[in-house]
């Protein structure tokens, strides 16, 4: 999928500080799942992602996100993570 690897390689270069940290990693058949923690720096709160793809054979044939601010005041003590 040369589309994705170009928003990965541009999303590197306008956010080189950006983090992310690959919290789990879960496949069922033609299906994986990446939940991970991005940052745009160090400092920052960051968002939790989740990837899901579906491969047809070895190649990506569809690509879902979904994204969730890690909130400043989040009530939970354990975190997102």
């Amino acid at each position: 999928m040369p589309a994705l690897l170009d928003a990965i390689t541009a999303a590197a270069q306008s956010s080189p500080t950006k983090e992310s940290d690959v919290k789990r990693v879960l496949a069922d058949g033609d299906y994986v799942v990446v939940h991970s923690h991005v940052r745009h720096d160090s400092s920052a709160p960051g968002t939790a992602v989740v990837h899901i793809f579906r491969f047809d054979g070895d190649r990506i044939a569809e690509l879902w996100d979904v994204g969730q601010p890690d909130p400043n005041d989040n009530p939970n003590t354990d975190g997102m993570f």
